[in-house]
């Protein structure tokens, strides 16, 4: 049904008098492809324990890979397709006595019902003949080919690989729904709640001087803290700290990689009024302080 806000005077009489009619369900949302790539590496690769806000899908071409994860080793044939949550700490390394192919690529969208999908499954591995690896491969193998030509950067490019994303998003989709018991999916108030606060979590970094506590943004929409923070890490695989603090990092290190901004600055932006906390709560999150991050290029 077309949105009776947007019709002139006059248009709905118009609409009722059609023979026929036809619509496409309303879509609106947020996506993020990053670091989507191909590689092959010796016998003696590792990559080391490391974890991020992305879904992460990893598929093994050729050889055998091992992946450490919390819930145990999981380890992946030819053709075998990784699932990482987002915030899951994961380590990798090739398991065979050979070099090893793979393709990798991290994704991110703000559609609580699909993130809720996604998360249900949570860190795992597909079988090279199950419905995910089958559904997922053919668009996922478009992107990595994708990203084996020579990059252009243009607004076609980007607008392409986007297009890429939908698709294998659609097929990973349509094969978890079929799997996934209709008894864990949230309800459509629940993934609404969810999906405000993580808008709202998403507004303090921008003006953290304006910020409340998890709890409050959660009352505030009608829930206990407890249940609203239950619901909000099956939709998005980590708690709403854990959320901020990792959408805090993103942007700090986007700040530090600007030259012309002073330490004190980028933390003042952050909601931090003292350089050295913020300088103790970087070292923290990454392991390194501002300055070294910054020698290192912001890698």
């Amino acid at each position: 049904m077309a949105h009776t806000e947007l019709l002139p005077l006059g248009a709905q009489a118009a609409i009722l008098s059609a023979v026929e009619s036809a619509y496409l369900p309303d879509c609106s949302g947020s996506f993020k492809l990053w670091g989507t790539h191909y590689r092959r590496v010796p016998e003696t690769w590792a990559y080391p324990r490391h974890g991020h806000r992305f879904f992460e899908l990893n598929c093994v071409i050729e050889g055998v890979q091992r992946t450490e994860t919390a819930v145990g080793t999981l380890e992946q044939a030819c053709g075998d397709l990784l699932i990482v949550a987002p915030g899951d700490l994961h380590a990798s390394r090739n398991a065979g006595d050979a070099s090893m192919a793979y393709w990798c690529l991290h994704f991110d969208c703000d559609d609580a019902a699909l993130r809720q999908m996604l998360c249900a499954a949570g860190t795992t591995v597909f079988a090279a003949d199950s419905r995910v690896a089958r559904a997922v491969r053919p668009a996922a193998e478009k992107l990595v080919a994708a990203a084996l030509r020579p990059a252009s950067g243009d607004i076609a490019g980007k607008l392409g690989s986007l297009m890429l994303l939908c698709e294998m998003l659609a097929a990973l989709a349509g094969a978890y729904q079929e799997s996934l018991a209709e008894g864990s999916r949230l309800q459509a108030a629940q993934l609404q709640m969810v999906g405000t606060l993580a808008r709202a979590i998403e507004a303090q970094i921008a003006t953290p001087q304006a910020e409340e506590s998890i709890a409050a943004l959660i009352r505030r929409l009608g829930y206990s803290p407890a249940h609203g923070q239950e619901l909000f890490s099956r939709v998005y695989g980590l708690s709403p700290q854990q959320y901020r603090s990792r959408l805090r990092l993103a942007r700090a290190c986007e700040l530090l990689r600007d030259p012309g901004r002073q330490i004190g600055e980028v933390g003042e932006m952050l909601g931090y009024a003292d350089p050295a906390h913020f300088s103790r709560q970087f070292k923290r999150w990454t392991g390194m302080s501002p300055i070294r991050f910054r020698c290192f290029g912001g890698e």
